[in-house]
Formats: structure tokens, C-alpha cells, sequence
């Protein structure tokens, strides 16, 4: 049972759960790797041991005369010399971000839907999440009541916790409080930047990674130099719209 969901994999299952199944449960290769993805692959890689101040000479001179122009301009972005020079920054940082879907009870006025999340990077420590309170017997069947209970929850515990995960190009933290996320795009930016899941998975990742809500997301396009930014909105509708899609996952 696929219990880990990429925003790209979310993508795809909000599309075709049928192209969600056989990419990521029948492990069928759907397409060969594209000569701009494979570029988009190489720009990624620069950029990041460049970001980092790693020595890149023997990286660009295994490149083409016209590549190493191109890394030439690349170099002059303002975006890129902002992260060069910046003395807080996470390049190529993963994420992994818990989540639980909450049900109310079956009384209670609260909306169906509610979730929680929890996350940590990967080499850090996952918070503990906060337990709903045990409920009340009156009745002498409150002992099996109890274990009856407490046996729902671990089933709940396994088919409704879910993960969210991937990896920020880059985080600049010099300007704080705020947080920018970037993300390059080696030719177009997205059609619907603050509608797209990448955003919305992004976003929701770093507002618990990093413990704030002053977020901005910026997708730059690495070959027209034309960059996008999103400002964080409602964690309630990050969780609504990424739920909805992982709901539409059943495990056959």
C-alpha cells in the first residue's frame, strides 16, 4: 500500500489515478527521459555544487561551448547571485512531512475532512502529535468498550496517516522572518502557479519544517530568466485540496 505521495505523484493521481496505478504500483515506465528533462537534470546538478561554493570548473568544462555560455548567464541572475552570496541557505533540502486524518465524532458540529500533519527532515526528529482524549464510560462494559476503542484507532493509525514528500532546489533564510523557497524550471513557469499541487504541498511542507507562515514559493525558469512568486495562504486549504487527491488512492 503506497502510503508516500510526491507532489509530482499527486499530480498524477489527481489526473489519472489509472496512469497513478501503473506508474507508482505497477512500476510500469510510462515514457523515456526527454532530452529537455535530461538538461533540466544537468542544470540541477550545477546548480546545485555552485550554490553550495563547490568548485564547478571540471563540472563546466565537460560541458558544450554553448552550455557554458548559457551557465555564464545563468551565473547573472539576480535570483542566483542572491543565493550565492547568501550566508543562511539550504540547497537541495528533502523534506517529509507526517500526516493523520482526523475524524470527528460522531456528535460532535466540527466539519468532516479535519486533518493534522507532523513533519521533520529527514535526518531530524518527527514532533508527537497531540492524542484525542480517551472517551468516558459509564456503563459496566467500560473495559471492553475501551479495547474495543483503542483497537479502531490502531486500525485508523494505519490507513489514515500518509506522508508528504520532496526536496526544496533551494531555501534562503538570510531575510528573516521570511522564508523563500525556490524551484527552477528549466523552460516554462506553471500555468496556474498558486492553483498548482507543487505549490500547495511546498508551501505546506516548509510552514512545518521551518515553523512559520511567512513563507514565499519562487518558480524561476532557468532558461528564460522569468520568475513567479506565491505567498503562503491557509494550511486548512492546503489540507482540503491534498487529502481530497490522496483520497482518490485505493489500494487494490
Amino acid at each position: 500500500m503506497i502510503d508516500t505521495f510526491s507532489a509530482n505523484s499527486l499530480k498524477i493521481l489527481d489526473k489519472n489515478p489509472e496512469e497513478f496505478k501503473k506508474k507508482y504500483i505497477e512500476n510500469l515506465s510510462l515514457s523515456p527521459s526527454s532530452k529537455n528533462a535530461k538538461q533540466g537534470q544537468n542544470l540541477h546538478s550545477f546548480l546545485c555544487y555552485y550554490l553550495k561554493n563547490f568548485d564547478t570548473s571540471k563540472i563546466e568544462a565537460a560541458f558544450s561551448s554553448a552550455d557554458r555560455d548559457f551557465i555564464e548567464q545563468l551565473k547573472n541572475y539576480e535570483i542566483i547571485k542572491t543565493l550565492k552570496g547568501a550566508q543562511k541557505k539550504d540547497i537541495e533540502q528533502p523534506f517529509l512531512v507526517k500526516c493523520k486524518k482526523l475524524y470527528p465524532e460522531r456528535n460532535s458540529d466540527t466539519y468532516p475532512g479535519a486533518s493534522s500533519c507532523h513533519s521533520s527532515l529527514l535526518a531530524g526528529i518527527e514532533e508527537k502529535h497531540m492524542q484525542a482524549s480517551a472517551a468516558q464510560f459509564s456503563t459496566d462494559d467500560n473495559k471492553t468498550n475501551l479495547q474495543k476503542n483503542q483497537k479502531a484507532s490502531k486500525i485508523e493509525k494505519n490507513t489514515d496517516i500518509f506522508y508528504l514528500t520532496g526536496r526544496f532546489d533551494a531555501v534562503l533564510l538570510d531575510k528573516n522572518p521570511q522564508i523563500q523557497i525556490y524551484d527552477w524550471k528549466t523552460i516554462n513557469l506553471p500555468k496556474s502557479p498558486k492553483d498548482d499541487i507543487q505549490t500547495i504541498v511546498y508551501l505546506y511542507a516548509a510552514s512545518k519544517l521551518y515553523k512559520t507562515n511567512n513563507i514565499l514559493i519562487t518558480y524561476l525558469s532557468l532558461s528564460k530568466d522569468e520568475n513567479i512568486a506565491i505567498a503562503y495562504d491557509s494550511a486548512e486549504d492546503y489540507l482540503s485540496k491534498i487529502i481530497n487527491i490522496v483520497n482518490k488512492y485505493q489500494d487494490e
